[in-house]
Order: structure tokens, then C-alpha cells, then sequence
């Protein structure tokens, strides 16, 4: 089953080329350079004893957290998890390996592969989310996109996204071109990275800073306001560990300036910080393709772009903090409550601290 997904998700260009930036962008040892599902030769080499073996290490009571989020109290949950919970034994696991340093290096790599058009990748290292500039990089990536529309070039580059990519412990920025005349590969790569470069002057209107931060504002309150949304965003606080809060998100938006987002480009978005994948089709084309191209921006991207002018009124709800709960059993088990009495509903999670960051050498897929 393993290797019939990591066929259907390999076996695709854009999940070869997936791959190949991941090995260009981070160091040897650390997860986020191999596929989550591993290679075929490590997949098929993972024997029955060593999946047991990687479970009973990694997956035990003391590295879960069960979040439950409803209408729910306190005394309910408990009288629940002590009756079915608290009974599991608890048992020493194996700590979570060290992830090596991200040395982010100017660096360009050339590949062919069997697709019919040319892409360019370009990739920039974004400091933690939770820092000033961190939330500034959210707003430079609208500001980028919509730089990209604005001086669009169709005959040279086709569609173009620019999203964040990575995870928690690896992110970066990363616009993505597909390139009309594969023999033009090179001019694509330095008109992105030039036009990432006007950034660095650029002037912030701000309406246009007022705009994005009431629209980011807006979609994070909504999204909490969701019995789904509350339940997901606690539990990524917790699994990653890193304190992050609505308030504080919140905050971190409104003390935004305009004078930020020049920093945050001048810092990011430079020269010497990029890494690039260029990739070739394996039989080029003698001439430019405009078939799979029809602006240089994808319709979702200019929708993503011009939707500032049409944000609703930024809602006033209470934002229930006050109303989470949390707790442990005696094995090591933590219990998070987010009550709330919105909904007749409650949805239940488990979230276990353990991922392909600590599949063994050589036996990537163990976890999937």
C-alpha cells in the first residue's frame, strides 16, 4: 500500500521535482530532505520487527495529547479518560533526534526530467513565524505575488505561484514558474529573482498594509471560530510547542508598519539567499509552448491578489482563552479541553509526537 502511494505521488513530475527541492534546500539528516513516505529501496527493505520495533520506541502514552474541543466540562472528560485512559501503562520512548542547522547558501541545480514544459524554483529561508519579521514574510508573500502580476511577462513565463512551503522546522519561501521556451530557463530565473529584488525599495501604501493585516486578521479569528478550526490550531500549538496564541498572532498583525515590509524584503528576499531548481524537459520543444499557459499569474493567484478590495468587516467575537483546560495522567498522557457551549457538537483528536523526523537511517517510511 505504502509503495502503491509513493508510486502515484512520485511517478507524477511535479512529485519528482517535490523531491528534488528538498534535497536541494535542506542538509543531509534532516527529515525534511527525503519524502515523507520514503524511497522505494528503504520502503521495501523495512522489515515487520523493525515497524514494531519503531512503534514501541516512538508511540506511547507520554508523547500523546488528546484534545478534546466541545460542548464539554472538565469533570466529564475526566471521569472518561480515568476510566479508559489512565489504565495504559506508561513506558520510556525514545527522545526525538537533534535536526542539523539549516546553513541556507546561494546554490543552483539543473535537472531533466520526463515533463513537456521547463520550471524554475526559487526558494528563500523565512525566519520562525512567530518573530516580527516572521509575520512580516506572510504579507511579503502577498506583496511578491502581486509584484509578479503587476510586471508579468506571458511570453517568457507562464503560470507563476508563490506560497510558503516546508514546515515548522523548515520554512521557506517559494515561487514556482513554468517557462514557455525551455532555451529561456535562465532569463525566467533571473527575471524572478530580480523582480524579488524590487521588494527591497519598494514603497507600502498604507491602505494596502491596512487592507492585508484586516484581511489576515479576519481570517484568523474566522477560522477559530469553527469547532474544526479551534480544535486544529490549539492542536498545533501544542504539538509544536512553540507558545503560539491567537493573541499573540493578533497582536503581532496589528503592530505591523509600513516600513516593515522593505526590511522584511531587504532580509529574505536576497541575491545571495536564494536557491534554485531549474528544471528541463528531457525532449525540449524547438519553440516557446503557450498551450498550458494563459497569463502569467494563475487565475486563483490574481483572485488571491485583487480580493483585498472585497474583505468583509473585520467581526467582533470573544475570543474564549479562558475556556481552555489542560491537564496529565500519571503516564504521561496530556488531556487539552477547549470548551465551548457554541455548539452541540465536540470532535476528539489524538495527536502523537512522533514523525518521519525520527525514522531510523536507511529506513525512511517508517512511520507511514
Amino acid at each position: 500500500m505504502v509503495q502503491n502511494e509513493r508510486r502515484l505521488r512520485m511517478g507524477r513530475p511535479e512529485g519528482r521535482q517535490f523531491m528534488l527541492l528538498g534535497e536541494l534546500v535542506y542538509p543531509p539528516g534532516h527529515p525534511y530532505r527525503e519524502p515523507v513516505i520514503g524511497s522505494a529501496e528503504s520502503v521495501e527493505a523495512i522489515t515487520r520487527e523493525e515497524v514494531c520495533a519503531f512503534r514501541a520506541a516512538h508511540y506511547g502514552p507520554g508523547r500523546a495529547t488528546l484534545l478534546i474541543a466541545g460542548r464539554v466540562t472538565r469533570d466529564e472528560v475526566q471521569r472518561l479518560v480515568d476510566s479508559y485512559l489512565a489504565p495504559l501503562p506508561g513506558r520510556p520512548l525514545a527522545p526525538q533526534p537533534q535536526l542539523p542547522p539549516m546553513a541556507w547558501t546561494k546554490e543552483t541545480a539543473s535537472f531533466l526530467d520526463d515533463d513537456d514544459v521547463a520550471h524554475v524554483y526559487v526558494a528563500w529561508k523565512l525566519p520562525p513565524p512567530d518573530s516580527h519579521l516572521g509575520i512580516a514574510a506572510r504579507l511579503l508573500e502577498a506583496q511578491l505575488r502581486e509584484h509578479l502580476y503587476r510586471h508579468a511577462e506571458p511570453e517568457l513565463l507562464g503560470d507563476v505561484e508563490v506560497y510558503e512551503a516546508g514546515g515548522e522546522d523548515g520554512r521557506y519561501l517559494l515561487v514556482h514558474g513554468e517557462v514557455g521556451d525551455p532555451r529561456r530557463i535562465d532569463a525566467a530565473r533571473n527575471f524572478l529573482v530580480s523582480r524579488a529584488r524590487d521588494l527591497h525599495d519598494a514603497t507600502v501604501e498604507e491602505s494596502w498594509l491596512a487592507r492585508h493585516v484586516e484581511r489576515q486578521v479576519t481570517q484568523s479569528i474566522a477560522a477559530y471560530e469553527t469547532l474544526t478550526g479551534r480544535t486544529t490550531r490549539t492542536g498545533d500549538t501544542l504539538q509544536h510547542e512553540h507558545g503560539r496564541t491567537l493573541e499573540g498572532e493578533l497582536a503581532g498583525w496589528r503592530a505591523m508598519k509600513e516600513s516593515d515590509l522593505p526590511e522584511a524584503a531587504s532580509a529574505i528576499l536576497t541575491t545571495d539567499g536564494a536557491k534554485v531548481l531549474l528544471v528541463r524537459p528531457r525532449k525540449e520543444s524547438p519553440g516557446p509552448q503557450h498551450d498550458r499557459r494563459s497569463s502569467a499569474i494563475s487565475t486563483d493567484d490574481h483572485e488571491r491578489a485583487v480580493a483585498v478590495d472585497r474583505l468583509p468587516p473585520l467581526p467582533a467575537v470573544g475570543l474564549p482563552f479562558d475556556r481552555l483546560r489542560a491537564f496529565a495522567l500519571a503516564n504521561g498522557l496530556r488531556v487539552v479541553i477547549v470548551a465551548t457551549s457554541a455548539l452541540p457538537l465536540t470532535t476528539v483528536s489524538l495527536i502523537l509526537g512522533a514523525g518521519f523526523r525520527d525514522d531510523p537511517p536507511g529506513q525512511e517510511g517508517s512511520r507511514s
